[in-house]
């Protein structure tokens, strides 16, 4: 979220979306942004915004090592991305 906000973006702008609803609501609990949308993936169908950002879950346990370079790794490649306008 930071770095969309921190390119120009205004939160009513983006969207997060998650494929479960208990995970929107964690999400709501937590990214508490005026105009933020936060909803299910099928909840948003149809919907456009200048920004989607996907939450996604993994449902199988993980060493600790792992879970580390995977979060490294996803922080990488979002630097590489850069938000179509």
């Amino acid at each position: 979220m930071a770095m969309l906000l921190a390119a120009g973006l205004e939160s009513r702008q983006i969207a997060v979306i998650a494929p479960y609803s208990a995970q929107v609501r964690l999400l709501r609990e937590h990214l508490k942004l005026p105009g933020l949308e936060i909803d299910t993936v099928d909840g948003f169908q149809g919907r456009e915004k200048e920004a989607v950002v996907i939450s996604l879950v993994r449902s199988n346990e993980t060493s600790a090592a792992k879970s580390t370079r995977a979060r490294c790794k996803g922080r990488e490649q979002a630097r590489q991305l850069t938000p179509a306008r």
